[in-house]
Protein backbone atom coordinates (compact mmCIF):
# COMPACT_ATOMS: atom_id res chain seq x y z
CA UNK A 1 0.00 0.00 0.00
CA UNK A 2 3.00 2.94 0.97
CA UNK A 3 4.50 1.64 -2.85
CA UNK A 4 1.45 2.26 -4.42
CA UNK A 5 1.28 5.63 -2.61
CA UNK A 6 4.50 6.76 -3.09
CA UNK A 7 4.34 5.31 -6.99
CA UNK A 8 0.85 7.93 -7.50
CA UNK A 9 2.76 10.74 -5.68
CA UNK A 10 6.50 10.33 -8.32
CA UNK A 11 4.11 9.96 -11.30
CA UNK A 12 1.64 13.06 -10.30
CA UNK A 13 5.77 14.70 -9.85
CA UNK A 14 6.67 13.73 -13.12
CA UNK A 15 3.28 14.99 -14.84
CA UNK A 16 3.73 18.06 -13.23
CA UNK A 17 7.12 18.96 -14.46
CA UNK A 18 6.06 17.84 -17.98
CA UNK A 19 3.18 20.32 -17.60
CA UNK A 20 5.80 23.06 -16.79
CA UNK A 21 7.43 22.56 -19.30
CA UNK A 22 4.92 22.22 -22.14
CA UNK A 23 3.72 25.49 -20.85
CA UNK A 24 7.27 27.43 -21.50
CA UNK A 25 7.94 28.81 -25.31
CA UNK A 26 8.79 26.33 -27.67
CA UNK A 27 12.53 24.94 -27.66
CA UNK A 28 14.21 26.48 -31.06
CA UNK A 29 13.94 24.59 -34.27
CA UNK A 30 17.91 23.99 -34.28
CA UNK A 31 19.48 24.22 -37.67
CA UNK A 32 22.45 21.74 -38.26
CA UNK A 33 24.33 20.87 -41.17
CA UNK A 34 23.28 17.13 -40.31
CA UNK A 35 19.50 17.59 -39.66
CA UNK A 36 16.39 18.12 -41.71
CA UNK A 37 14.59 20.65 -40.31
CA UNK A 38 11.73 19.79 -38.10
CA UNK A 39 9.23 22.83 -38.43
CA UNK A 40 7.37 23.33 -35.06
CA UNK A 41 5.61 26.09 -33.76
CA UNK A 42 2.53 27.95 -31.01
CA UNK A 43 -0.02 30.01 -31.73
CA UNK A 44 -2.80 32.23 -30.07
CA UNK A 45 -5.96 32.82 -31.08
CA UNK A 46 -7.17 36.85 -31.47
CA UNK A 47 -11.20 36.47 -31.22
CA UNK A 48 -11.11 40.20 -31.72
CA UNK A 49 -8.42 40.46 -34.18
CA UNK A 50 -7.27 43.69 -32.60
CA UNK A 51 -4.04 42.71 -30.52
CA UNK A 52 -0.89 44.56 -31.61
CA UNK A 53 2.31 42.81 -31.64
CA UNK A 54 3.77 44.62 -28.88
CA UNK A 55 0.33 42.89 -26.97
CA UNK A 56 1.24 39.78 -28.45
CA UNK A 57 5.03 40.06 -26.74
CA UNK A 58 3.70 40.49 -23.62
CA UNK A 59 1.16 37.17 -23.70
CA UNK A 60 2.05 34.95 -21.00
CA UNK A 61 3.61 31.86 -22.58
CA UNK A 62 0.37 29.54 -21.18
CA UNK A 63 -1.86 31.35 -23.29
CA UNK A 64 -0.09 30.05 -26.69
CA UNK A 65 -0.92 26.51 -27.77
CA UNK A 66 1.71 23.92 -29.05
CA UNK A 67 1.64 22.60 -32.67
CA UNK A 68 4.44 20.26 -32.87
CA UNK A 69 4.60 19.18 -36.21
CA UNK A 70 4.63 22.22 -37.96
CA UNK A 71 1.47 22.21 -39.60
CA UNK A 72 -2.22 23.10 -38.23
CA UNK A 73 -5.89 24.41 -40.09
CA UNK A 74 -7.85 26.94 -38.28
CA UNK A 75 -10.51 26.83 -40.62
CA UNK A 76 -12.81 29.68 -41.41
CA UNK A 77 -13.14 32.55 -38.12
CA UNK A 78 -13.04 35.94 -38.32
CA UNK A 79 -10.32 35.50 -35.19
CA UNK A 80 -7.20 36.44 -36.29
CA UNK A 81 -4.23 33.42 -35.13
CA UNK A 82 -1.29 34.58 -34.19
CA UNK A 83 1.97 32.09 -34.95
CA UNK A 84 5.33 31.93 -32.86
CA UNK A 85 8.81 29.87 -33.22
CA UNK A 86 11.91 30.30 -32.97
CA UNK A 87 15.17 29.20 -34.87
CA UNK A 88 18.43 28.84 -33.75
CA UNK A 89 21.48 28.07 -36.23
CA UNK A 90 24.08 25.38 -34.96
CA UNK A 91 26.31 25.77 -38.13
CA UNK A 92 29.56 27.37 -38.60
CA UNK A 93 27.84 29.37 -41.83
CA UNK A 94 25.48 32.23 -42.07
CA UNK A 95 22.22 31.08 -43.10
CA UNK A 96 19.40 32.72 -45.50
CA UNK A 97 16.43 31.10 -44.52
CA UNK A 98 12.90 30.96 -46.02
CA UNK A 99 10.02 30.67 -43.79
CA UNK A 100 6.90 29.59 -45.37
CA UNK A 101 3.09 30.19 -44.60
CA UNK A 102 2.14 27.94 -47.17
CA UNK A 103 -1.28 29.11 -47.44
CA UNK A 104 -1.94 31.88 -50.76
CA UNK A 105 -5.19 33.10 -50.08
CA UNK A 106 -4.85 34.89 -46.80
CA UNK A 107 -5.89 38.16 -46.99
CA UNK A 108 -3.41 39.92 -44.40
CA UNK A 109 -0.69 38.56 -43.20
CA UNK A 110 2.67 40.34 -41.12
CA UNK A 111 5.76 38.61 -39.98
CA UNK A 112 7.74 40.01 -37.63
CA UNK A 113 11.54 38.99 -36.97
CA UNK A 114 12.79 39.75 -33.66
CA UNK A 115 16.63 38.72 -31.96
CA UNK A 116 17.98 39.90 -29.08
CA UNK A 117 14.34 40.93 -27.84
CA UNK A 118 14.21 43.98 -30.47
CA UNK A 119 12.59 43.82 -33.76
CA UNK A 120 14.89 43.75 -37.05
CA UNK A 121 12.26 43.05 -39.45
CA UNK A 122 8.79 43.55 -39.86
CA UNK A 123 7.09 42.09 -43.67
CA UNK A 124 3.43 42.73 -44.85
CA UNK A 125 1.95 40.58 -47.29
CA UNK A 126 -1.32 38.87 -48.51
CA UNK A 127 -4.07 38.48 -50.89
CA UNK A 128 -5.22 42.41 -50.06
CA UNK A 129 -2.02 43.55 -50.72
CA UNK A 130 0.01 44.38 -53.67
CA UNK A 131 2.45 41.16 -54.53
CA UNK A 132 4.84 43.60 -54.81
CA UNK A 133 7.07 44.30 -52.33
CA UNK A 134 7.14 40.60 -51.32
CA UNK A 135 10.95 39.19 -50.04
CA UNK A 136 10.54 35.90 -52.88
CA UNK A 137 8.60 36.44 -55.70
CA UNK A 138 6.26 33.41 -54.99
CA UNK A 139 2.33 33.04 -54.16
CA UNK A 140 2.98 31.67 -50.85
CA UNK A 141 3.63 33.86 -47.94
CA UNK A 142 7.78 34.05 -47.90
CA UNK A 143 9.92 35.62 -44.71
CA UNK A 144 13.93 35.93 -45.81
CA UNK A 145 15.86 34.80 -42.77
CA UNK A 146 19.25 35.67 -42.33
CA UNK A 147 21.13 33.59 -39.21
CA UNK A 148 24.74 33.90 -38.05
CA UNK A 149 26.46 31.33 -36.64
CA UNK A 150 25.27 30.01 -32.99
CA UNK A 151 22.19 32.80 -33.60
CA UNK A 152 18.45 32.90 -32.47
CA UNK A 153 15.51 34.81 -33.89
CA UNK A 154 12.05 34.52 -33.15
CA UNK A 155 9.40 34.99 -35.93
CA UNK A 156 6.20 36.00 -34.53
CA UNK A 157 3.38 35.92 -37.70
CA UNK A 158 -0.31 37.42 -37.77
Amino acid sequence: MLLNRALSILVAVLVACLSLRALAQPEPIEITSASNIQAHFQFWEDATGEASIDQVLSLADERWKAVPHGSATFGLTQSAHWLRFAIKNQTQLNLNLIAELGYSQLDDVVFYLYAGGRRIKELKTGDSRNFYPRDVDHPSMLLRVSLAPDEMQTVYVR
